[in-house]
């Protein structure tokens, strides 16, 4: 596992958004990301599939209904604190 102060800023954005749509909207997919961010399907799936297994493997509870994840019962977020934090740099 990574720490979080390792991961580049760039990558670390990305990671707040999963979180962020995570908590926001109750799941996460790839078009999520790569409507946010505009990374390539595969990017976008790397990018959860490192939140899964390098930070917060906990986290989420893959669906197959919807062919994404949902917050596990345990979800504690790791690179946003809440919302306002969230809003407060602009991630929102």
């Amino acid at each position: 596992m990574h720490s979080i102060e390792q991961v580049c800023s760039g990558l670390a954005l990305r990671h707040c958004l999963i979180e962020i749509v995570l908590r926001q909207e109750g799941r996460q997919t790839t078009g999520h990301v790569i409507q946010s961010v505009g990374s390539k399907r595969r990017q976008a799936a790397n990018d959860i599939n490192m939140h899964i297994t390098e930070h917060a493997p906990q986290n989420l509870t893959h669906d197959k209904k919807i062919t994404g994840y949902v917050p596990s019962k345990t979800f504690q977020p790791l690179f946003i604190g809440d919302e306002s934090q969230a809003l407060e740099t602009g991630v929102l």
